[in-house]
């Protein structure tokens, strides 16, 4: 389960600090709120969460997550997942998208080290997603197996 935030990582110029503090704060909200975490916006689009990476998959079945940039890690997880759907001849189009977007997205899915392809079911206590389990699955057992595989050599 995932809650929005305003992005603001990059808003405390007056804080002489190269930490993260910002991502922390929204973190510590999340888990305030009783979900696994926040997923970040700046102004109408999705940047990503506050530990993790995000995309959705589109009513065209394309895979979509925010391009990198300054405001979105270019996180391993989120290179395996790209690559996956790449190999399974999915779509993957990096560019922005709206939370209106990520709401009507047939799926949402969180990637991290720690959760290669994770589906979000509820965003701001609203049911999310469900409507592209196979091709999610898909994605998911390809991005497990892949990862598997090159970490046992």
């Amino acid at each position: 389960t995932l809650m929005t935030l305003e992005d603001t990582r990059h808003s405390f110029c007056n804080i002489k600090s190269l930490n993260l503090l910002s991502a922390v704060i929204a973190s510590m909200k999340s888990l305030d709120a009783g979900v696994d975490e926040a997923v970040l916006f700046r102004g109408d689009h999705v940047t990503e969460c506050t530990h993790s990476n995000v995309f959705i998959i589109t009513e065209n079945n394309e895979l979509k997550t925010a391009p990198i940039s300054s405001n979105v890690l270019p996180g391993v997880s989120r290179a395996h997942l790209i690559n996956a759907a790449k190999v399974l001849g999915i779509s993957v189009v990096e560019e922005a998208f709206t939370i209106d977007e990520m709401f009507s997205a047939k799926e949402i899915i969180v990637t991290a080290s720690g959760a290669l392809c994770r589906p979000v079911c509820k965003i701001d206590g609203k049911y999310v997603g469900g409507r592209a389990q196979e091709l999610l699955y898909k994605l998911r057992d390809f991005v497990i197996n892949d990862f598997m595989t090159k970490t046992e050599k």
